[in-house]
């Protein structure tokens, strides 16, 4: 029973060290599409258009 309960305890943390990843991948794109709206909007005047429904669904992935 001990050697189930540390398999699953394995397979959770590589699932947590995954989630992780994808959450602080995820952040880093909002970071970098937020920039460069900003930058694009007051320097170009060209915002990047859909920035703010992908910065929604981002959102709502890295909560999830």
């Amino acid at each position: 029973m001990q050697t189930l309960t540390s398999r699953w305890s394995n397979v959770g943390k590589v699932m947590q060290l995954g989630l992780e990843g994808v959450a602080g991948a995820t952040l880093f794109a909002l970071m970098l599409l937020t920039t460069a709206d900003v930058v694009g909007r007051y320097f170009f005047n060209a915002p990047i258009l859909g920035t703010v429904e992908l910065t929604q669904q981002m959102l709502a992935a890295v909560v999830f």
